[in-house]
């Protein structure tokens, strides 16, 4: 057995036991959560002269496939252009806690993303290091002339980034000429082993493509969303984040083995 596979079967064990607690405690759990559905945790456009204390920005560094937070956290105040907040090497975090144990929490993000930038987003854990964490990377590659969606967590032996699933968002009027693409991302972190994701690509063809990873250690802590970025340059012009009801599982399965223009969620 490879070392991915044995991280894997270790990752699906930890999974089982937690799973387990949240199909135990569910109802219990919802009781006090109920009231939090729909809520809105922060609704944030970052154009213009923007001010916030909702967030903080710290330094943010890929170095041979291991990533780190550098400094303190700080304003993010000072990085908002007219056309969104600067991100590129940059990590920002929402003082705003969510929850998962019962509920699942709806993520928009509007991101500009030049070529040879990728951007990740956190909703599980506490840090980018955690192997309990939940990390989405989007990437905008000129070498293979595509747009890339990666899901993982740091679980490797040094807690390294190993990814679960890597696929390329089709696009036949993609160009890897054109320098920046604007990207309306949804993820719904459904609180349970899934994760699924929505990416519209700004183009002619307005592409939406749809997909979902399985392979995440559900959270019963709060936990706070980060949204990071790395390479020439990352713009986020806007992000949503609103707890949402947990989707019925075999619903959701089943569109998203598609992966065709429909609504999962």
């Amino acid at each position: 057995m490879s070392t991915f596979e044995n991280l894997l079967l270790t990752q699906t064990e930890k999974q089982l036991s937690i799973l387990q607690d949240q199909s135990n405690y569910y109802s219990e759990w919802q009781k006090n959560e109920r009231k939090l559905i729909d809520k809105y945790i922060v609704q944030e456009n970052f154009c213009g002269n923007y001010t916030s204390d909702l967030w903080e920005a710290a330094s943010f560094h890929i170095i041979d496939g291991f990533s780190e937070i550098k400094g303190k956290w700080n304003s993010i105040n000072g990085l908002c252009l007219e056309e969104g907040l600067y991100l590129a090497n940059r990590i920002i975090r929402c003082k705003e806690l969510i929850t998962l144990k019962s509920l699942a929490v709806e993520i928009k993000v509007e991101v500009k993303l030049s070529l040879n930038s990728e951007v990740w987003m956190v909703t599980r854990g506490v840090g980018i290091k955690d192997p309990n964490s939940a990390i989405l990377k989007i990437s905008k590659e000129s070498e293979i002339d595509g747009i890339f969606i990666v899901f993982g967590s740091p679980i490797g032996s040094n807690n390294e980034f190993v990814f679960f699933k890597r696929q390329q968002i089709p696009e036949e009027k993609f160009d890897p000429n054109e320098e920046f693409t604007n990207l309306d991302i949804r993820i719904k972190d459904n609180g349970d082993d899934r994760i699924y994701v929505s990416v519209k690509l700004s183009t002619l063809q307005s592409t939406v493509f749809q997909t979902y990873c399985n392979k995440f250690i559900p959270s019963l802590i709060e936990n706070r969303v980060m949204v990071a970025g790395y390479g020439r340059n990352v713009i986020v012009k806007g992000v949503s984040i609103q707890q949402k009801e947990r989707s019925s599982m075999g619903i959701i399965i089943e569109a998203s083995k598609r992966q065709q223009c429909c609504s999962i969620f």
